[in-house]
Order: C-alpha cells, then structure tokens, then sequence
C-alpha cells in the first residue's frame, strides 16, 4: 500500500478555481473541492527551483505520485461527495425524509425528483448527512471589448473563507514523500486571482500516514454477487482502441481479478474536461468522464471479491489520470440499506464574527486545539513503535485481530456504536472459548480484549506517556475541553489500528 501525505487546509481568503464544464457566457463557475491539478501545481511550482528538480519531475508528473482533490472536512469528519441515484417527493421538510434508492432496482415513487443533497455528505445508520458549500461572486467590466462583442460586464463565483478541507497524496517512494512534505509551510496559495488577494489557505495540519482515505465509508469484508462502487472523483477508463469508454468492464474485471463482471445498474452524470498545454499555449482536447458521486452496481454471481483487492483498487485507482486526482473509488458498505437524508446546517467551525478580542480567543483556541493534537500523534506514532514487541507477546489470533479492526472501520466516526459492537464481540468470543474449554489456549481472546479495553478507558497522556513542563495548559489554554471526547475516543481507535497494522507487518 502507499503512503499518504495527509493536509487539513482552511482557506483564510476566498478560492477560485474556475469549472470550466459549468462556466457559460458571463458567468464563471469556480469547483467547490481544491482539485489534485492545483496541488500538482504548488508542489511543481516550490521545487522547481531545486537543484535535483529534473531528477524527480519524471516522478512527480507519474503515477507513482497520484494528487488526490481536496475535500471538505466538518465537525472533524472527512465528507465524500454526495452520490447520485436518490428520488424523493416536491415537499420541504425538516429533519430527516424519506428518499428512493434508484440504483437498488432502477424503480423510484411516480412524481419523484432528483433528490438534493448538497455538495458533501457522510452516511450514517441509513442515512444521508449532507452539506453544501457558500460561493459568493464579483462583478467585473472588461475593458478591452474585441470585435462584435456586446457584452462588457461579466461575473465569477468564488468559494467563501473560511471553509476547512482534507487532502491527500499518494507517494510510493519515501524520498519523494519527504520532499513533498516539505512543501506545506505556514500557508500555501491555490487557484486563480492570487495576485488579487484570493487562493490564501492556512495549512491547520499536515502529517504521513499508511491510512487509505475515507476508509470508514468502504466495504471491509469480502464480498460475494454484488457490490456498489462510487465515483469519488471524475474518472475515465479506456476501450481496448485506447479511446476513453468511461467504465472498462473487462479491465475493471481484471483488477478485481473475477471472471464475470456486469454493471448491474448505475446513476451518473457526465462532463467535458480539459487541461492546457503552457508549451504550445493552448487548451488540450476534452474528454467526457463520469463525474464524482456517480454509482455503480456491480454484479459477479457466484464469485466473490476479497477485501484485499478492494483495498488494492481503493489505494491505486482505475483509469487514466491517477495522477492529477481522476480515478478515485469506493466500495461502499451498506450501501442499499440508505433510505433517508437531513440537511446538515452547519455553522462553519473556522468562521470569525466581528468582535476583534473575540476572534483572538478563537484563533488563540484553535492553535492550541491543533497543537495538542499534533503532539499526541507523534507520540502516538512513537508509542507503536517502542511497544510493538509488548504486542506481540499477546499471541493473538489473526480472525480476531482482523474483526476487531473491520469493528473499528466500520464504525470510526460513531464510537459509542463501535464500543458496543466490540463489547458485544468479546462477550461472544469469551462465552466461545468458555463452552469449548479453551480457557489457557495461547490464541485466547484475553490478551486482545484487555489490550483493547485498556487504550480505550486510559487517558490519552497516560496512554501515551506524553510529558510537558506544563501539564494542565497548552498555549495558557486549558487542554480540558479542547479535544471532544468523540474525539479523544477516535484517536485511541487509530491507535489501535495501527498496533494491528504494525504487527501485522511484523514491526516494520
């Protein structure tokens, strides 16, 4: 698997990164996601200076480096974009409706519409949680009217301040992975209109990790007949004449090495994008792909996909593009059993009000939020290290160690659910060894369970033997309350992830 640079970005001025698919006369578009081609472009841009820049630009521009789009992050949960194929009546309601999944049968309630679901969304006990992204536009007059123009007034829409987002680069080689990283001061600068005051962004956090993103939307077991596949970003596959085809059965087939594969069923929408070539000074020719948040239902009957290749395609990709962002997908768990959305009206975490001694205490607040966090992963990550032996001796068995981790994936951002299911889980495993007389087997649940118990009713400092010359403050503010303990709980579940993941690695 790769590694991953994983960057939490909050854009302190306005974005604008033009979509040209959705741009039209007089009006311009921006996207409502920070794509890979515009992180490509200030990695390319701060290295190029550097001496061995020419050695490594063959790997930057490869797929070797995949630059994932950046998307938006709210209350500490990573959204994906919301997917396609939901129906549902004319009538405004508030809290939670009732949707039709068309993508189950290919049927939706007479009089239906295209459901609304906003930009962004992350599911949850059948549901659909989403949010949708402000623009704001200006008004501009173009001085320099050619020809037969009539029109000298035009508008262009811009992401507002303030919103927070997450992404991610894939690297393989660890050389280049540090460089990279290197690039992520204080600030980076994006999109268009920078010499303007837009593209400003405060980097809140930035870190490597052998994570696969949104890995607690994606299916974690194998699967057997059937599965459904989201688009988490535009991706374009080619025919066997190298021409695009959008979805290449036979080649996604081979990846996910099975015989007979069909689209059983599917709700897409398509677009024409195109780049632009600085050498030759013009726009390269445009393709039609999917576009993120179209489903597929996939059917192989009688076979079965084992996680590992999921896991495989999940981390590299499919089709053309991988490089810039394009290919992203995800097997999504529990897909059909969706049959409800809400309206997430979040208020903006990062957002100032007008009171000047106000906004300080904040900013004052999430320095010191971020800090402390930060410090209890790198000593998280250290902790992994030094004790993996101590994690051996626990001689645990690799079904379990497997359940455990599949427990905490499916279940990483509701950790109440995930304590119960673990503790419904041990109670099983234990009333299993008990009826079986297995009490001093050296596979025997116990060592797994007090290991697993232990982190997750330790304090983290503890837990993490973290020492600071003051213990009760980080940046004169209290470090009671400022991590939720939804929060805390979370990072004791990666930890736990990452013992797993470490051993099973046998330590590496």
């Amino acid at each position: 698997m790769s590694k991953y640079i994983r960057y939490e970005l909050k854009n302190v001025q306005p974005i604008r990164i033009t979509d040209d698919s959705a741009s039209q006369s007089g009006q311009g578009a921006t996207l409502k996601y920070i794509p890979g081609t515009a992180i490509r472009g200030y990695v390319v841009n701060h290295l190029k200076d550097e001496d061995d820049f020419e050695a490594i630009k063959d790997k930057l521009f490869s797929d070797d480096v995949r630059f994932l789009n950046a998307y938006y992050i709210a209350e500490d949960m990573e959204l994906i974009p919301s997917p396609k194929g939901f129906y549902e009546d004319k009538q405004k309601k508030e809290g939670e409706k009732e949707i039709d999944n068309v993508v189950l049968d290919g049927v939706f309630t007479h009089g239906y519409k295209r459901a609304s679901l906003g930009d962004y969304c992350y599911f949850k006990d059948g549901c659909i949680n989403y949010y949708s992204i402000d623009t704001g536009s200006d008004l501009k007059i173009k001085v320099n009217i050619e020809g037969k123009e009539k029109r000298n007034v035009f508008r262009l829409d811009y992401i507002k301040p303030n919103y927070h987002f997450v992404g991610y680069i894939a690297v393989e080689d660890e050389m280049i992975c540090n460089r990279i990283v290197d690039c992520f001061g204080e600030y980076v600068y994006i999109g268009n209109a920078r010499s303007q005051g837009l593209g400003k962004c405060q980097v809140i956090n930035r870190e490597i990790t052998e994570q696969i993103p949104f890995s607690a939307y994606q299916q974690v077991e194998d699967v057997t007949d059937s599965c459904y596949m989201i688009l988490l970003s535009n991706t374009v596959m080619l025919g066997e004449d190298g021409e695009p085809e959008g979805i290449n059965v036979n080649v996604l087939a081979n990846l996910l090495e099975i015989n007979d594969l069909n689209i059983e069923r599917c709700a897409t929408s398509t677009l024409n994008i195109c780049g632009y070539n600085r050498k030759i000074g013009s726009k390269t020719p445009s393709i039609t792909v999917y576009e993120k948040g179209s489903v597929f239902k996939l059917s192989f009957k009688g076979e079965t996909i084992n996680k590992e290749r999921i896991n495989f395609l999940i981390d590299k990709g499919i089709g053309v593009k991988k490089n810039v962002g394009m290919g992203r997908v995800l097997f999504v768990n529990e897909y059909d059993k969706i049959s409800k959305k809400v309206s997430k009206n979040y208020s903006k975490m990062y957002e100032t009000s007008g009171d000047k001694h106000g906004d300080d205490k904040k900013i004052l607040t999430l320095v010191a939020r971020n800090y402390y966090k930060r410090l209890i992963k790198h000593a998280m990550s250290k902790a992994t290290i030094a004790e993996n032996d101590d994690f051996e001796n626990l001689n645990i068995n690799e079904s379990q160690k497997g359940r455990v981790e599949s427990i905490i994936l499916q279940n990483r951002y509701d950790v109440h659910e995930a304590r119960r299911i673990l503790d419904k889980f041990f109670k099983h495993e234990d009333d299993k060894e008990k009826s079986h007389k297995k009490q001093n087997d050296k596979k025997s649940i116990k060592g797994l369970r007090d290991f697993v118990y232990y982190v997750l009713d330790c304090d983290l400092e503890t837990l993490f033997d973290i020492e600071s010359k003051n213990p009760d403050t980080i940046f004169e503010q209290s470090k009671n309350g400022l991590l939720e303990e939804d929060e805390i709980q979370r990072l004791k579940f990666d930890y736990i992830l990452m013992r797993i993941r470490m051993h099973r690695r046998g330590g590496k």
